[in-house]
């Protein structure tokens, strides 16, 4: 009668080792609270895209790239929270959606003429900020205001 009371607490011994060694250990995770400040309009909606470091393709413009998740809020109160951050390296841009379209206004060239925004705040110049510029280091939870810039007409 020994010999299975043996077998099944060495098998359950496995069970754990192999749950702790193959991350089943759930990790922390965290959130972050973005707010948009100074938009001259408070007509439509707010798009905002949230990029981690290891996936940043189409960075920083939310239509045409892949970001992780986004989330709109109405322009009246321009906040939203990204939930489920494990630890890591995120931006975030945005952009306002004046007319309901499901995405910025901009103008025959394709320069933002609504409200855009970087984590950051990155410089403006003649090409799109890159992820390294508006990259943040998230290991707690964080709240940040990201001011609106308007780079068109």
């Amino acid at each position: 009668m020994r010999k299975p009371v043996k077998l099944q607490a060495f098998v359950s011994a496995m069970i754990l080792i192999a749950a702790w060694s193959s991350g089943a250990v759930a990790q922390e995770t965290f959130s972050l609270t973005v707010h948009a400040e100074g938009l001259r309009s408070t007509k439509g909606q707010v798009i905002f895209c949230l990029w981690r470091e290891s996936a940043v393709q189409g960075f920083p413009t939310c239509e045409k790239g892949k970001p992780m998740a986004k989330l709109t809020a109405p322009a009246t109160d321009p906040v939203v929270t990204f939930s489920g951050l494990t630890p890591g390296k995120y931006a975030v841009s945005y952009g306002q959606d004046d007319d309901g379209d499901g995405r910025p206004q901009a103008n025959f060239l394709g320069i933002p003429t609504s409200a855009v925004g970087l984590s950051n705040s990155p410089k403006a110049s003649r090409k799109p900020p890159s992820f390294k510029s508006a990259g943040m280091e998230i290991s707690a939870d964080t709240s940040i205001t990201i001011k609106a810039i308007y780079p068109g007409p």
